[in-house]
Parts: C-alpha cells; structure tokens; sequence
C-alpha cells in the first residue's frame, strides 16, 4: 500500500504542477493556484479516508483543462496533467478497494503489479496522444466510423484479454 500511497501523491504533485505551470506560462497566476488547492484538498481527504472525495477532485482538475486550453496553453502540460489525474484516480480507486479488502496476499507484488500496468497504460496513452497530436490523415467520414469501430472492438478484446490474466 506504500508504493501505491506514494505513486498517488506523485501524481498529484505533477498533475497540479503541470495544470499550474500552464496557468503560469500564460501569466493567469491566480488560476494557477486552484489545481493546487484541489490537489492538496484531494490529498488530505486520501489521508482521512474520505474516499467520497476523489470522484469531485477529478472532475475539477479536469474541468480546469478547459480554461487552460481556451487560454491557449501548451498541448504538453494539458497531456502530462491529464495522464497524471487519470493516474491519481486509478491509485486512489485501487487504495480504497484494496483497504476494504479483508485479506490481502502478497500486497507488495499485488501493488507492484497493478503500478506496471498502469505505467504502460500511462505510457501507451502519452504515445498515442502524441501521434494523433502531430499525425494528421484525411479521410472520409465512413473510413473514420470503419477506424472507430474496429479501435472500439480492439479495446475490448485488450481489456477482456487483461482482465482473464
């Protein structure tokens, strides 16, 4: 639960640094500060069990992707920030099912399993963003829908295929 507790305050340590610095870069200084208060507002209701807390405080911080995007703010912060919440929340979810579990066997290689595999979905998720960010392919709305569906059956193939391992 140590790795997971300390992989959870890291991603929230770069969420809010990354939302606040592209806040700051535009000189909105003021909503700079608020992805740090709900960051360390998340933080303390995880130290007091208060696991009602980390739905709202995802929604906020992603919620203030909007103004940082409307204001014009750089592609990359918005993406690490992003990734960093979803990893946020994925710790947090996994802390609390984990600490209403009645026994745990082998907490350490359960943490350091789930800790893998969310770093290669993090890392298959920053690279897929940044080849859809920078490829651009034009193609006709039924090639896209045809795209869409066969991405959409992929995926749950991935995930029926992660879950049975």
């Amino acid at each position: 639960m140590k790795l997971a507790r300390r992989l959870f305050y890291l991603s929230l340590v770069f969420s809010a640094t990354a939302f606040a610095f592209a806040f700051i870069v535009r000189e909105y200084l003021v909503l700079a500060l608020l992805p740090s208060l709900v960051a360390v507002l998340w933080a303390v209701a995880e130290i007091r069990c208060w696991r009602w807390a980390a739905a709202p405080a995802f929604i906020i911080l992603i919620v203030l992707m909007i103004p940082a995007a409307a204001l014009g703010a750089h592609w990359l912060y918005l993406l690490i920030g992003l990734l960093a919440v979803l990893a946020a929340w994925d710790l947090s979810r996994w802390m609390a099912l984990a600490g209403r579990a009645q026994r745990l066997e082998d907490e350490v290689l359960l943490a350091g399993t789930h800790a893998r595999r969310l770093g290669w979905v993090l890392l298959v998720g920053f690279l897929l963003s940044l080849l859809g960010i920078n490829l651009q392919i034009k193609i006709t709305f039924g090639w896209a829908f045809l795209l869409a569906l066969s991405l959409i059956l992929a995926l749950s193939r991935l995930v029926s295929f992660l879950r049975h391992s």
